[in-house]
This record gives C-alpha cells, sequence and structure tokens, in this order.
C-alpha cells in the first residue's frame, strides 16, 4: 500500500475479482463505519455496481482484525474475516453458481491481504506519530455498469481512520491526495505506468465482466422493482415536515419538492439512502418551511422511481404523528440508525474494557491458567458484513487436564460481571493451554490475547491429497457443540490455536485438536538455516484420531502465496511444490507431532507470514508464523584513500551501501575533525534502491566535500552512517586539507627547519666566499714581496 513499505496485489487471475491494484472514486472522505454499512456510493438509472469493502483495525476493541465484504447492487454476496479465516456466500444466487474451488481462490489471496493491512497500519501510525489507541485502514474499490447506456466507471479510496487517504481519479489515471502522509504513496503509485495501466484495466473490463456475471447469477433478484411507500411524517405541529420513501428496490430514487407546481429546492435537506432489513431502500427528504407557509401554498412531495412516480399533497390531514403508529420502513430505519450509533460507540466501550480489564480470578487448582476471553459470533439474523454483525461478551475458561466434577465445578467462583452462559470448565488432557507464558504473575496487568468463536466442522478437502474423509456427511460425532479458541502468550511468541468440542448445551468443552507455535515472530540472517516452529496434538479417544491427517505450510506475503510443503499423512507421502530446500521432521511428526518447518538456507524471498495448517477429517487448526530476514548492509566509502584537499577545492565522495535486506535504510554522513570535533553533514545525494539477484539491496549517497563551506579545517575523519534493522554500520576515510591560512604546529616546525636550513646554506656560502678572499689577498701579497 505504502511506497516501498507495502506494495499492493496485482490483478487477480482468472476467477477472484477481489482485490487488484486499486478500488471507489467518489466522495471526498471516507466516513468510517457509515460507508461500511449503507455501501457508500449510490448507483443511477440503470447502473449496477460491484463494491468491495476491506477494512482492517488495530487495537484491542474485539472485532475481527480484518474484515472484506463484497457487494453487487449493495446487496452484500459474500464475507471474510480474519476470525472465521473463509470467505463464505450470503446469497442464495452465489451460492447455487460458484462451489468450493471458487470459495477456495477467494479466500487464499485474503490472508495476504490481512498483512498487508496489518502493515499499511503500522506505517500509518508512523507517518502520523502514533504509537498506541484504535486505528483503521480501508479501502473501497470496484466497478459501475449503466445497462442503458454501456457507460463503465472504476473507483478505488483509501482510507485511514475515517479520512480520505487517497482517492483514484481514474479519468485522468492518477491518484489525488491532500493529505501531506500520502505524499510518498501518491508519488509512487502515479510513476508506476504499468499499476496503473492495470488498474484501469481491471476496473473498465475485468471488473465489469465479473458484474455481468454475478447479475446474470442473481437476475431474478438484481432486477425486480419495488415500488417505494411514501408518507409525510411531523414530529409535532411546528416542526418541519418529512417526506419518507421506503421499500423501494433497485436503489435508484429521486425525491423532490415543488410548491405550487414549481419546483422548490429551498429549506430542503435530502438525506442519504440506507438499506432496510429486507434489502430494500428508503431515504427521506425534509421541507423546513413554517407551518403557516404550506398551510397557504400547495407544496407536494414527489418521488421518482423506477418502478412508479408518487406525488403526495402536504396536507394536514395526510401527515402522520408521533401520535400515530409509523410504518414498518420507519421503525426499520430507525433501528438501522441505533445500530449505527452502537457500532460507532461500541469500539469506545471496548477500548473501555481494555483499560479496566477483568476482575483478577483465581487459578485453577491443577496450576492450569483461568484464562479470560471474548466470545465472538456472527449475531443471527444480520447475515454478515458490516451491519453491525459480531457480538462480543466476557468469557473465562476454567482449565484443568482431568475431568470436572459436579464437585470440583462447585469450588470455583467465576467473577459476577460475566454471565454464566459464558463459564466454561475446559477439560485439557494434554495441558497445551498450561503454559507460562498464559498464566499472568498474580496481580498483573497483563494478560494473553484469548478470543473464543462457534466452530462449524466440515469436510477437510484440499487439493493436493486425498479426501480424509469417506463423504460430506457429518458422523454423529460432530452433532454438538464446537468451539476454536485462539491464544497469544504474554511473551509475544506463543501463539495457540485450540479446536474444542461440548455435549450440546453443556458448559464442559474438551480439547480436541490443538496447534502452538512458539516462535510467532522469527528473524534471521542472510543464508543461515531457520526453524519455523509449529506442533500438533490430538486426542486419542476422539472419533477423529486414526483416520488420516494432513499438514500444510503455505506462504503468505504482499499478495503472493504459494505451497511451501505439504504432506499427506494418509497416504504418507509430499505434494509436489516449487520450493526448494524446505523439510520436517517425519519421525518427530509421527511420535511428538511436530511439524515445524525447516528452510536449509534463509534468502531474502523467504521474509513473509508462513501459515501452519493440520487437517483431521472434518477439522482443521492453525497458525501463522512471521519470519523476516535481516541482513545488515556493508559499507565502501570512494575514492579511497581520499585525495589531499587544498581550500577552494571541491572533493566528490560516494558511500555505496550494499547486500542488505529489508530495503530500509537510513545514509547519512558525519565528520570527525582532527581538533576532536563532530557534526553530521547531512544525507547528501541519496540514490533509489537496487536490488540484486540474490533479493538483497543497495543504495548509495554521494556528497560534496568543500572545505570552504564545510568549514573542514585541516581535515579529519570523514564517516557514513547506515542505521538499519540489522544494526548501524559506519565506514570512514581520512581526509587531509592542506594549505589553510593558520599552520599547525607540524607546518610550523616545518617553516623553521627550513629556515635553519636556509639559514646555514647563507652562512656556509658567506663562509666560502670570505675564505676565497682571504687566500687571494695572502697570494697578492707574497707576489709584491
Amino acid at each position: 500500500m505504502f511506497s516501498e513499505e507495502v506494495r499492493r496485489l496485482q490483478t487477480p487471475a482468472a476467477k477472484i475479482p477481489i482485490r487488484d491494484t486499486a478500488r471507489p472514486q467518489a466522495k471526498a472522505r471516507m466516513r468510517l463505519v457509515l460507508i461500511l454499512l449503507i455501501g457508500a456510493q449510490l448507483a443511477y438509472a440503470g447502473t449496477h455496481s460491484l463494491k468491495y469493502f476491506y477494512t482492517a483495525m488495530s487495537g484491542d476493541i474485539g472485532f475481527p482484525e480484518f474484515t472484506v465484504v463484497g457487494l453487487v447492487d449493495d446487496e452484500q454476496f459474500m464475507y471474510f474475516d480474519s476470525n472465521i479465516k473463509e470467505a463464505v456466500p450470503k446469497t442464495e444466487w452465489i451460492k447455487q453458481n460458484e462451489g468450493a474451488d471458487y470459495w477456495n481462490s477467494q479466500t487464499q489471496p485474503l490472508f495476504g491481504e490481512h498483512q498487508i493491512f496489518k502493515n499499511n497500519i503500522q506505517t500509518a501510525k508512523e507517518r502520523f506519530n502514533q504509537s498506541t489507541g484504535v486505528h483503521v485502514w480501508q479501502n473501497m474499490y470496484g466497478c459501475s455498469w449503466n445497462e442503458e447506456t454501456g457507460d463503465v466507471d472504476g473507483f478505488d479510496e483509501h482510507g485511514y481512520d475515517g479520512e480520505s487517504f487517497l482517492i483514484l481519479d481514474l479519468k485522468n489515471l492518477r491518484y489525488i491526495t491532500s493529505m501531506p502522509q500520502a505524499f510518498i504513496t501518491q508519488e509512487k503509485w502515479n510513476k508506476d505506468k504499468a499499476l496503473l495501466e492495470g488498474t484501469k484495466q481491471y476496473r473498465t473490463q475485468i471488473c465489469i465482466e465479473w458484474l455481468k456475471k454475478y447479475l446474470q447469477y442473481g437476475k431474478s433478484n438484481a432486477e425486480r422493482e419495488v415500488s417505494p411507500q411514501v408518507s409525510l411524517l411531523q414530529k409535532d405541529p411546528s416542526s418541519p415536515v418529512m417526506c419518507h420513501a421506503t421499500g423501494f428496490y433497485p436503489s435508484e430514487v429521486t425525491i423532490s419538492w415543488k410548491k405550487n407546481g414549481q419546483d422548490h429546492d429551498e429549506d430542503v435537506d435530502l438525506g442519504e439512502i440506507v438499506p432496510n432489513e429486507d434489502r430494500t431502500f428508503q431515504v427521506m427528504s425534509t421541507l423546513n418551511v413554517k407551518p403557516e407557509e404550506w398551510k397557504k401554498n400547495q407544496f407536494s412531495c414527489v418521488v421518482e422511481h423506477k418502478s412508479r412516480t408518487t406525488r403526495s399533497v402536504l396536507k394536514e390531514d395526510e401527515i402522520k404523528t408521533n401520535y400515530e403508529s409509523l410504518p414498518i420502513g420507519i421503525i426499520i430505519g430507525a433501528v438501522a440508525a441505533v445500530l449505527l450509533l452502537v457500532i460507532i460507540g461500541v469500539a469506545g466501550y471496548f477500548v473501555y474494557q481494555k483499560q479496566k480489564g477483568f476482575k483478577p480470578v483465581s487459578v485453577s487448582g491443577s496450576g492450569c491458567p483461568v484464562l479470560e476471553c471474548w466470545f465472538v459470533q456472527e449475531k443471527p439474523g444480520h447475515g454478515g458484513g458490516f451491519s453491525v454483525p459480531m457480538s462480543q461478551e466476557k468469557s473465562l475458561m476454567f482449565i484443568r487436564t482431568e475431568a470436572y466434577s459436579e464437585e470440583s465445578i462447585s469450588k470455583l467462583h467465576p467473577p459476577a460481571d460475566i454471565s454464566p452462559s459464558r463459564i466454561y470448565y475446559v477439560t485439557d488432557p494434554a495441558g497445551t493451554f498450561c503454559n507460562a507464558a498464559l498464566n499472568p504473575p498474580k496481580g498483573s496487568v497483563n494478560k494473553p490475547k484469548c478470543e473464543i468463536n462457534p466452530f462449524m466442522p466440515h469436510a477437510s478437502m484440499v487439493s493436493w491429497a486425498s479426501a480424509l474423509t469417506d463423504s460430506a456427511q457429518s458422523p454423529l460425532y460432530l452433532q454438538a457443540d464446537w468451539f476454536s479458541v485462539a491464544v497469544q502468550g504474554l511473551d509475544q511468541q506463543l501463539t495457540l490455536s485450540n479446536i474444542m468440542r461440548a455435549p450440546s448445551a453443556s458448559k464442559e468443552p474438551n480439547v480436541i485438536l490443538s496447534i502452538s507455535s512458539k516462535t510467532a515472530v522469527v528473524r534471521s540472517r542472510l543464508g543461515e538455516p531457520v526453524l519455523l516452529d509449529c506442533g500438533f496434538w490430538v486426542d486419542s479417544s476422539s472419533p477423529v484420531h486414526g483416520s488420516g491427517f494432513s499438514i500444510e505450510w503455505r506462504y503468505q506475503f504482499r499478495g503472493e502465496g504459494r505451497l511451501v510443503l505439504a504432506y499427506d499423512g494418509k497416504n504418507d507421502r509430499f505434494a509436489e511444490t516449487a520450493e526448494t530446500g524446505a523439510d520436517i521432521d517425519i519421525t518427530g511428526l509421527y511420535e511428538t507431532g511436530n511439524a515445524s518447518l525447516i528452510l536449509e538456507e534463509s534468502q531474502v524471498r523467504h521474509s513473509g507470514t508462513y501459515i501452519c495448517t493440520v487437517y483431521l477429517p472434518h477439522l482443521l487448526a492453525q497458525v501463522a508464523v512471521d519470519l523476516e530476514i535481516v541482513e545488515p548492509p556493508s559499507l565502501s566509502i570512494y575514492p579511497s584513500p581520499l585525495p589531499l584537499l587544498v581550500p577552494g577545492q571541491v572533493q566528490v565522495v560516494q558511500c555505496e551501501a550494499s547486500g542488505f535486506a529489508p530495503h530500509t535504510l537510513d545514509l547519512s554522513w558525519e565528520f570527525s575533525g582532527a581538533d576532536g570535533t563532530s557534526r553530521s553533514l547531512g544525507q547528501g545525494s541519496v540514490t533509489g534502491h537496487r536490488q540484486a539477484s540474490d533479493g538483497t539491496f543497495s543504495q548509495s549517497s554521494r556528497l560534496e566535500l568543500d572545505s570552504g563551506k564545510l568549514g573542514l579545517g585541516r581535515g579529519g575523519e570523514i564517516i557514513c552512517v547506515a542505521k538499519h534493522d540489522g544494526g548501524t554500520r559506519r565506514a570512514s576515510s581520512t581526509l587531509n586539507v592542506i594549505g589553510v591560512s593558520a599552520p599547525s604546529i607540524e607546518d610550523s616546525m616545518a617553516m623553521v627547519a627550513v629556515a635553519l636550513v636556509l639559514y646555514g646554506m647563507i652562512k656556509f656560502l658567506s663562509w666560502t666566499f670570505s675564505s676565497s678572499d682571504s687566500s687571494d689577498t695572502d697570494s697578492k701579497d707574497k707576489k709584491e714581496k
């Protein structure tokens, strides 16, 4: 998403219209929650639309961390979130026309999208100088098609914390923003012409093809016409009059006022079109005119819809007030409004609960922890999506390795603020929950993150392995209450995912399948062997034990996904993959359930998220491990050594940083003078990143050394500093400046030495000439004698 930090997925192949390179134009601001509830854009006459809404949330608020909703003509047809971990159908027409392969192809890319959106939030927090709190990243994209004119359009909007971040201007094929924190991303995306062309192609061709296909699937539903019911409403005799149209489909509608037969646009407030529970729509227009004004004139409300045009004349006897029973549309609308307020306020409530925390409870007698969790499930009757579909309740799990008895349960005293229906007495024979990382010290405010979800067993089907079940019919053993529990340890390294079974209406579940990793985050140097921990346990007394199993390691990173390693335990064979140098310990797999992935030699391309999945007949559980290859840079300064510098001369030096990963690097220059002073020389002129064949990066910085302007004195050490995730590296070279006005001690000594030599030569010559004159005089005297 963000410039170098996060890249977006490219246009999906074949069947998947979800998530390509971009997404809706439209309004200048993305209204958090409201957009997600009502579908944001409105269609016009004969216009159909395909929209996708991606939402990621950070902070402990209880909602799924990542959610995706797809809509055709504002009707939700698919749903995905990070709790259920699969894309699911929401309409009969998509269920009847697409099978398991389609939904698997929809699901797999979204694991990578989840990680992308997490990275987006982290990067956004850094750009906005934020460290804590609840934050939301949204993306809304899709296309529209006018059936009558054939016109097509596409849209793509990205938002952060309810504010518009980047919007696609499809007409001019560029992204626009007014937010300074988005300028870096805007510049990068707008420079990538291939990306922009792919964005255009998806929205004007591929997306349209899928929209037409979906419309064909649901033709009887998508093309139906339902006429609006129109009512004139007034709270009390002095209040404004509202014209309310409800129960119409499709959503395209025009509502206006006329005064004495002429259009009247003044003193009119038009509301937004919102959905009803029965998938029809409603809208309201308020006439802010005093009663005496409309009583002496003829005002009428005109509602124009594809099905018919309705004209309601404003008369006192036509107005419904608060004292009369309201139509069902108004009641539904009011409920929707309340739910809207609930979802807006619920985030604040969860933040409060996070600060408040649970009341402390004692540890169970077995030494296993008492886990305080959130029980999260889809609200019945809401059909998924963003219309407040999820409920969240406090829950508590008493855990022990031996089965509970009535006497042992009677000795436990759960806190009064947790509903008895959300108290669970868990039998964990293997003690998978009984880990020190899940058991905080007494009085500690830090607690493991824990979430419980209802779980639906289904036949485990993977393309690379033989079926683990003989038929899709569920055995009687599965007719019970099933739960999945996801826990993150206090050490931020332990992750645990357990599948539990409880007899119907019982609150005493048993752990049937457990999968865990002790290395949620792994950092490795380039070329070193890496072990990604994953272990699992299956209850040997369960009917699913001994019926075969499969292990899968899948890689996800910035939209890329690939099968790294897969083992079919039922037939004792490995699936063919394109990955080399990846292995598991087969002996450890069968003896201790050790399914850890071994990478013989880490490479830059290995950086990303690895998902370890265990498949049993009708059950599956998975954990994720993040691997980051971190290699610090090697530094070189050119030229080396540096030539002598005289005042007024400019010398260009270059620092080359190479062989580093990841690509984030901060290059700068420092100067340490011969007199002991040090100071920064800035970043110089930094080049872009270059990537080598092994995936590592290189980058360089050029600096102009001008002794006069930079005040380098007689020289010193020129130092190149590289700050990287792998550590800070420095390289230096000595610079000598000669011929400056203030001589050093060495220069002074040299000058004295030169003076002494000159003085000596003068004295010698003087003595020589004196001696020669004396000899000539003596010779002359002898001749005269």
